[in-house]
């Protein structure tokens, strides 16, 4: 992730649907941090050009 012009941080969030076969709509997987926003340990990361925030996310232990 860089920053845009005029970013004061840096947030990401992950969301993840699923449908069931017999539904038409999808719906949001709610388990661990999904859905939730993340900011990286250094704060004030974003506010430079140069800033890169690179994150390895796993997700692990859903219902099959």
């Amino acid at each position: 992730m860089r920053p845009i012009a005029g970013t004061q941080k840096m947030q990401i969030r992950f969301q993840l649907l699923r449908r069931l076969s017999h539904h038409r709509r999808f719906a949001y997987v709610h388990a661990g941090d999904l859905g939730k926003w993340i900011s990286p340990k250094d704060l004030t990361l974003g506010q430079r050009p140069s800033d890169v925030w690179n994150l390895i996310k796993q997700v692990a232990d859903l219902a099959a």
